[in-house]
């Protein structure tokens, strides 16, 4: 029975970590911005809570530097967290399942690389690469970005897209743009409702109209966001 014992905390000692962005594989980790750490045994429940993102999930914490950070979802395999802000890369980080022993791992954080919070990336899902956001036509009235073309209003009052993902909340300037052609920003910052999370606000230029299919990047200085993709219609 000791030995038993003695080699499951063996194996769950030298586990290793994935760390990596949540909203953007591909980008590194950055700072107040989701991040996902994937492995086995970190709990028995699954857990989220995206409002108030608590220190203790499921019975996991999640330390950088000593520091307790915040949860936005725990699973067996998954934990998503938010990077503080505080601390300068390497950063050591640790987890505390449910139950075992503590797991390690270091990771670098940058403060600044954009990245679309998509709603789906099954290239046969109807809405793979839409970002996860609403657009306006009237300034009041926001409907919910799907796969239907959006209506794109004139120049005086033209259709204005908020979409959501992380990564620019430090940036002094980000950018965006619709198959090379750029668009007016008139908000980025932290979203209001969702902790780890970042907003922007963009506008349509009218002559876009009746375009189809655009493809839309976010640039801060040579750093580029994750491909994602808008649907435009007809002059509004």
């Amino acid at each position: 029975m000791g030995c038993c014992l003695w080699i499951a905390a063996l194996t769950a000692q030298a586990q290793a970590l994935t760390v990596r962005n949540f909203v953007n594989p591909e980008a590194p980790l950055v700072r107040e911005a989701l991040a996902e750490i994937t492995g086995e045994n970190f709990t028995d429940v699954f857990e989220q809570d995206p409002f108030e993102t608590p220190t203790l999930l499921g019975g996991v914490e999640v330390l950088l530097d000593g520091v307790p950070q915040r949860l936005r979802a725990v699973s067996p395999t998954r934990v998503v967290f938010i990077v503080s802000a505080a601390g300068l890369s390497p950063r050591a980080l640790e987890l505390r399942p449910k139950t075992g022993n503590p797991l390690t791992a270091n990771i670098e954080v940058v403060s600044v690389w954009p990245s679309v919070f998509v709603q789906s990336m099954d290239e046969n899902d109807e809405s793979a690469f839409l970002p996860s956001g609403l657009w306006t036509t009237s300034g009041i009235t926001q409907v919910t970005i799907t796969n239907d073309p959006i209506p794109v209003g004139n120049r005086q009052q033209p259709t204005r897209v908020t979409i959501t993902g992380t990564g620019w909340r430090y940036a002094s300037r980000v950018r965006v743009w619709l198959n090379g052609i750029e668009c007016n920003v008139s908000l980025a910052g932290p979203a209001i409702f969702f902790p780890g999370l970042d907003e922007l606000v963009f506008d349509i230029p009218s002559y876009l109209a009746n375009g189809g299919g655009y493809h839309l990047r976010l640039t801060v200085g040579d750093r580029e966001s994750n491909y994602a993709r808008i649907n435009l219609g007809a002059a509004q």
